[in-house]
């Protein structure tokens, strides 16, 4: 009975350690499982940090971009109040301009009528001078 007992033991043991051992293979494949998946989340991490570092270079390239912008615009205020500034005088001498179109124009009539005055006593004086002259000659002849 002890024999029995001892090979029912052992056969008990035997099947615990089979059991054991089958338990210890599993967990085997459950690690390596895990080791795949820690690799794989390795990855994905490394990923989305290499996406993170992208982002951060786009928001650094929109920021940049955006000074620009902020330099071009002030730029562009300065150029267009020096427009503005050659436009007002541009405007002024365009008004000069019409101002002395207009007096030349006044004076030119001014010396229009003096010189029509002065041409109307020349002839005046010229047809008392022939007058006087067909006068005197009347008179010499006559």
């Amino acid at each position: 009975m002890a024999q029995t007992e001892t090979n029912e033991r052992n056969s008990a043991l035997i099947r615990a350690q089979e059991k054991l051992g089958k338990k210890e293979a599993e967990l085997t494949v459950k690690e390596e499982e895990l080791v795949q998946k820690n690799v794989e989340l390795l990855e994905a991490e490394n990923k989305l940090k290499a996406k993170d570092e992208d982002l951060i270079g786009k928001e650094d390239q929109l920021a940049h971009m955006g000074d620009q912008l902020t330099s071009r615009e002030g730029e562009l205020a300065r150029a267009q109040k020096v427009i503005e500034e050659k436009d007002a005088e541009i405007v002024k001498l365009i008004e000069q301009l019409a101002a002395n179109e207009r007096e030349m124009k006044r004076r030119y009539e001014e010396l229009w009528v003096e010189h029509r005055i002065k041409l109307e006593k020349d002839r005046e004086l010229s047809n008392r001078e022939g007058a006087a002259e067909k006068i005197q000659t009347d008179n010499a002849n006559g």
